[in-house]
């Protein structure tokens, strides 16, 4: 027998099971950006975490439904629509902010998969080096105006200014005329990174 989704008791199962998963999964995503699943996936894991978030709450939302609240229409749409679409948003932005706490990486390994995602997500300036790999060094300026791509996408890096480099490997003076410059991972044979102060 064909499920009709547009019955309302089927649409009501349709957005309690899916919808605070779905946006778990999206905040998730949006804090540590990962390799994306197939539709499918997507709907299978969207349910998962459902299952885990009322399996979290519970509790108030029992008590909710026993309470006198439950009698005013405003107050109970009021606290479905926190249920549906607020806490899934906070209780994934507290459970990010254990992951990358350092008590945290005492039992799990860090939610960010690569350290090219780890060291750009702190959004320090900084003096960068960059040896091709054909030998050629690049040296610039990664500061507020730079950028780097996250994961899924490939690495890649824009530097806003770009530097001659000296005999000593510091950097000498920015180049003129130029307004920067972009550099694959693929062409890179390894990065380095120097504070600010560095001469």
């Amino acid at each position: 027998m064909t499920v009709n989704l547009l019955a309302s008791n089927n649409l009501v199962l349709f957005f309690a099971f899916v919808i605070p998963g779905f946006i778990s999964m999206k905040t998730y995503g949006l804090f540590l950006p990962h390799q994306f699943s197939d539709v499918k996936h997507q709907l299978f894991n969207a349910v998962a975490y459902s299952c885990i978030y009322y399996a979290l709450f519970i509790i108030p939302i029992l008590w909710f439904e026993s309470s006198s609240f439950r009698e005013s229409t405003p107050v109970t749409s009021l606290f479905y629509i926190m249920i549906l679409l607020v806490v899934p948003v906070v209780w994934v932005f507290l459970w990010i902010k254990f992951r990358v706490s350092k008590v945290s990486q005492n039992f799990f390994p860090h939610p960010i998969a690569k350290p090219w995602d780890y060291i750009f997500k702190q959004q320090d300036p900084f003096w960068v080096i960059i040896e091709l790999k054909d030998g050629t060094k690049v040296g610039g300026l990664y500061s507020e105006n730079s950028f780097s791509s996250n994961a899924p996408a490939e690495e890649q890096i824009y530097l806003e200014e770009t530097w001659k480099l000296n005999e000593n490997g510091g950097f000498d003076e920015k180049k003129q005329s130029t307004k920067g410059i972009i550099v694959s991972a693929s062409e890179m044979k390894h990065i380095e990174f120097f504070e600010l102060n560095f001469e």
